[in-house]
Order: structure tokens, then C-alpha cells, then sequence
């Protein structure tokens, strides 16, 4: 309902595990930047705390992060096969992404669509 879609817009972050919480993500209009993550991934762990900073200082974009291994439905919708894993979405739908451990990049990426 109503209340559980404003649940996830005052979130930093939203941590998704299943199929409907991905679609509530997406209902809120803003594009959405999605971090695929595994807990035993090393550079997943790097760029966690780069991606929560974001994420408190860049309002336009939603923050979700998708740990592969809770979410495994999710992630193999979206083809995630490496870690960690970037990509932009408009409306649920993918536009770009990038898989790597660059700070450098995640925030490029970030800044570029927030900007929109």
C-alpha cells in the first residue's frame, strides 16, 4: 500500500531481496541506482560504505542495494553474474552499468544521473 512505497522513499538505502520489493523500488519515479553485492565479496565490501555516502548526499536517485546470494530471483533477472555490480535504471528499466570496484566510477555514474 501507500504507506509501505513512502516506507522505502525514506531510506537511504533500500535493501532488496525479493521480486516485489525490486517493483516497489521502482514505483517512486526516481531513476534508481542498484548495487549488486555478495557478503563474501571483498570489493562488494569496498564500495559499500562509497555507496551509502552517495546515497545520503544525492537525492534524485533512489539507492538500492541487491546482495546476490539473499536475492538470487533478482539477480538473475537482471543477469548479474560479477560483483560488485552497478547499474542505472529509469522506471525499472535497465539503462547502464558497470561492474568493477571503482569508487571513482560508482560516483561518476551517480553524479551523472542525478543530475537529470
Amino acid at each position: 500500500g501507500r504507506a509501505e512505497s513512502c516506507r522505502w522513499l525514506s531510506m537511504p538505502v533500500s535493501r532488496v531481496v525479493t521480486v516485489d520489493e525490486w517493483a516497489k523500488v521502482h514505483e517512486n519515479g526516481r531513476d534508481a541506482i542498484v548495487s549488486y553485492t555478495a557478503g563474501w565479496c571483498e570489493p562488494s565490501r569496498r564500495t559499500a560504505d562509497e555507496f551509502i555516502r552517495l546515497s545520503s548526499s544525492l537525492s534524485n536517485l533512489s539507492f538500492i542495494t541487491v546482495d546476490v546470494e539473499e536475492a538470487e530471483d533478482v539477480s538473475q533477472a537482471c543477469g548479474i553474474s560479477s560483483m560488485p555490480a552497478f547499474h542505472i535504471y529509469k522506471e525499472g528499466v535497465f539503462i547502464e552499468g558497470f561492474v568493477g570496484s571503482s569508487t571513482h566510477q560508482l560516483r561518476a555514474l551517480a553524479d551523472r544521473y542525478n543530475a537529470t
